[in-house]
């Protein structure tokens, strides 16, 4: 027989619900919200006002449509014209030597652009957001590097990217002998995959080192250097020319442009 009593609880206290949070009020109004008001036009057309860098407040341009405007700022809009959505951007760059993608990113500002780009366009907030890198280079070597918001582009250089020919101009030391251009033509693997083989032929030659002129289809970091390392060839420098039919031509170091409408990969 069980003679163990069970001891009582103590009655448990009723739990008191959380306090309902109280929502932050922001001061002011939305930027886009003032625009719609101001210019008597949609909220989406504001928006594309306000990207398109046509806003000011209190003389200063602001191209967010989220800020927070107060009553007793000033916000104006320059020109009568509607404004159209920011079409998707892509950018030619000029990429140094040494410098790796977040550097990159670092000189695609207004400051780099070139000063006789074509476009007409001038640079945006809205044209930065969402930059894809779709021609990465290895951080040592220099040319032609394209980051764009357009998902064809992205598509065609990304994942049709065998399909494109990439011409570069590499430097090595010393003289190339027949052996070792012979060895360049052939095809390499970069990190486990089989590329397709280059075409490689002797740009100049000297006594301390050599320019070779290469093509290939596709192109991936690391790509050149195992290329000259099964050669027997130490790579000095690299520098990409070309992109598909889109050369480097006269694009300074250290500078970018807008692709134009006309030109293709």
């Amino acid at each position: 027989m069980n003679n163990h009593t069970p001891r009582s609880r103590a009655p448990q206290k009723p739990r008191t619900p959380p306090a309902p949070k109280t929502p932050e009020v922001l001061p002011g109004v939305r930027l886009a919200k003032r625009v719609a008001e101001l210019t008597e036009c949609s909220r989406a057309q504001a928006e594309h006002l306000i990207e398109s860098g046509r806003v000011t407040v209190d003389g200063v341009v602001v191209q967010d449509p989220p800020a927070r405007v107060l009553p007793q700022q000033t916000v104006e809009v320059a020109g009568t014209g509607a404004a159209k959505p920011i079409a998707p951007a892509t950018l030619l760059l000029h990429k140094p030597a040494g410098v790796d993608s977040a550097g990159q990113l670092r000189l695609l500002v207004a400051e780099r652009h070139m000063a006789n780009d074509r476009s007409g366009l001038a640079l945006l907030k809205k044209h930065l957001a969402n930059l894809v890198c779709v021609t990465p280079l290895e951080p040592a070597a220099s040319g032609l590097v394209v980051w764009s918001q357009h998902a064809g582009i992205q598509r065609k250089l990304v994942e049709d990217a065998s399909l494109v020919e990439h011409e570069a101009i590499a430097e090595v030391q010393g003289e190339v002998s027949p052996q070792a251009l012979k060895r360049l033509n052939e095809s390499s693997v970069v990190d486990g995959r089989a590329m397709q083989a280059a075409k490689v032929s002797i740009n100049h030659t000297g006594p301390e080192s050599t320019r070779l002129r290469i093509a290939y289809k596709g192109y991936h970091p690391g790509q050149t250097v195992q290329l000259c390392d099964q050669a027997g060839l130490a790579l000095v420098a690299l520098k990409r020319i070309r992109i598909g039919r889109l050369p480097l031509a006269a694009l300074p170091e250290g500078q970018w442009r807008f692709l134009l409408g006309y030109e293709r990969f």
